[in-house]
């Protein structure tokens, strides 16, 4: 078979690496080729259809036939592969996934490439730094190679709750602050609220519980144990929601490996149980590699058993630093996410601007069009009520972050998004907007979790995630059906002057808070009873 190259699928990070060492050839390496699911070509905007086309949505179970490759091409691809000296394995069996095992030597034949170690923040990882090529004769079939780096790109997006010498820095820069002009925190910090308050102070739907629906959280590490959840629902008078664990390509619920990666999946789990216990859980751990995002929406597409229709993202890296192969195939599935009404949020990053980096950038995969980018604020409170909000930033202080947030390189302006003034990307160009909206961010005014038989207090953009995640469980139990790709609707509901508290005030380091939407927390805040007011209306003029 001739080979063609499969563009944009060079590793990055081999561009600062190298002198990147190859690998042993008979080291075995598992990975998956990924094939074509040809309901999710040309997806037009026009086929994100809203909520008015209740009697034409497309039910779970065509998304999953469409997920189907034909056989025909199954074994072609097969038949290729074990030629090669790639043995297949078994995938769970996950529409569109096939797996396999292959030594070193047989992947670098088969696919044009040299796996290599790469160090990356300390550890030693592998991937290459070449294109792949696939067989001319399976171009149409093959879209993409999972599995063939182990470079963790992305990372959890919550911040702990400075301690007791962290936050005599807050007394000394606000001293500073005329000087300087850095936005520092105001009140009496820190403090701490539950999920279930934080929900009620932004006015979320009282009568409705997430009943009925199936929320998806996707992991890139950690674990969580049952008893941590349900000591924490106990405290609250809550009954635990139904949480079930689901390994991919040989990820699992691994507690105790690392403290953040396990705060981060607690977290997850307690945000939106409190604000929709109503609701099923399924947690999905994956591995983090370059092709995470791709993989765990493939596998929750296309799960028979489970059918989320909300997915719920509190991990992320900075755009550049996936390879163009994974943000588009990234972006395919969230596509065909949008176009069967399943709802997608992911946290816009706890860096500001630079996303931890030197200049300005987007959390990916927050920038993709069709996902709910989720940014952060800062609240002032009194007798449990909202009497200031600004954008969270904590930039000031050595331990602090901030809302992600800016305009993506990657990813064009949306159709929701072109009649907003959206300044220039860092490269000039016009892009996608981040976020789209926003909640309590702040570690200062955090929120409490339960992890490994006490109560923390955590902030960061991954908890405004499952709380909006909670949100959407119960707009779609109050309409009696799932809202899917809600972004169009925010904006148009935003348009009209309700749904949302504007914030106007503070930076991100970079972009600054403003009338309307901003780079920095978006669309604003949720008045959940006025968003659901709008929804009901909308489907009630279906």
């Amino acid at each position: 078979m001739t080979s063609i190259r499969l563009s944009g699928t060079a590793h990055p990070v081999f561009q600062q690496s190298p002198k990147a060492l190859a690998r042993a050839g008979d080291e075995r390496v598992k990975f998956n080729i990924h094939l074509a699911p040809g309901s999710a070509k040309n997806i037009t905007d026009a086929k994100l259809a809203n909520l008015k086309n209740k009697g034409r949505r497309k039910t779970r179970a065509t998304l999953q036939q469409n997920l189907h490759p034909s056989l025909d091409a199954i074994q072609q691809v097969t038949q290729w592969a074990t030629t090669a000296g790639l043995q297949p394995i078994n995938n769970a069996g996950i529409p569109g996934i096939l797996s396999f095992e292959a030594s070193v030597a047989a992947i670098n034949a088969s696919f044009g490439i040299t796996l290599a170690t790469v160090v990356v923040n300390g550890v030693a990882c592998f991937g290459h730094g070449e294109d792949i090529h696939i067989p001319k004769e399976l171009s149409d079939i093959i879209d993409f190679v999972s599995g063939l780096d182990t470079i963790p790109l992305a990372a959890p997006h919550l911040r702990h709750q400075p301690n007791h010498d962290q936050i005599s820095e807050i007394a000394t820069a606000m001293t500073q602050t005329a000087q300087n002009g850095t936005q520092t925190a105001q009140g009496d910090y820190p403090t701490s609220y539950d999920a279930t308050t934080i929900a009620e102070m932004y006015d979320f739907p009282p009568k409705l519980d997430g009943t009925g629906q199936r929320i998806a959280i996707v992991e890139l590490g950690g674990g969580y144990t049952q008893a941590d959840i349900d000591a924490y629902f106990a405290k609250y008078n809550l009954k635990t929601p139904a949480i079930t664990a689901i390994g991919v390509a040989g990820a699992e619920n691994n507690p105790g490996q690392n403290s953040n990666n396990d705060s981060e999946v607690v977290l997850d789990i307690q945000i939106a149980g409190a604000v929709a216990p109503g609701a099923e859980f399924f947690v999905y751990f994956v591995p983090n590699y370059s092709y995470s995002f791709a993989l765990a929406l493939q596998t929750i597409l296309g799960d028979k058993t489970n059918n989320p229709d909300i997915i719920s993202i509190s991990w992320g890296g900075s755009e550049e630093t996936y390879p163009a192969k994974a943000r588009e195939m990234t972006q395919k599935y969230c596509k065909l996410a949008a176009a069967h009404y399943v709802t997608v949020l992911s946290s816009s990053g706890d860096h500001g601007a630079n996303n931890g980096g030197s200049a300005p950038t987007t959390n990916f995969p927050a920038c993709i069009p069709e996902i709910l980018g989720c940014g952060g604020t800062q609240i002032e409170t009194k007798n449990n009520r909202i009497i200031s909000e600004v954008v969270w930033d904590n930039l000031a202080f050595s331990w602090g972050g901030a809302s992600g947030g800016g305009i993506s390189s990657s990813f064009a302006v949306p159709t929701y998004q072109q009649n907003l003034p959206l300044p220039q990307s860092p490269n000039g160009q016009p892009g996608r907007g981040v976020p789209d909206v926003s909640a309590n961010a702040d570690p200062l005014t955090g929120y409490k979790y339960y992890r490994n038989g006490k109560w923390s207090f955590v902030g960061g953009t991954s908890a405004v995630v499952p709380l909006w995640a909670g949100l959407v469980a119960r707009l779609n139990q109050g309409l009696g059906e799932p809202v899917g790709n809600i972004n169009s609707e925010l904006y148009k509901c935003a348009a009209t002057g309700v749904g949302f508290s504007n914030i106007i005030e503070g930076n991100n380091g970079y972009y600054h808070a403003g009338p309307g939407w901003n780079a920095c927390t978006g669309l604003g805040s949720p008045e959940g009873e006025k968003l659901y007011a709008y929804f009901h209306t909308q489907a009630g003029n279906a």
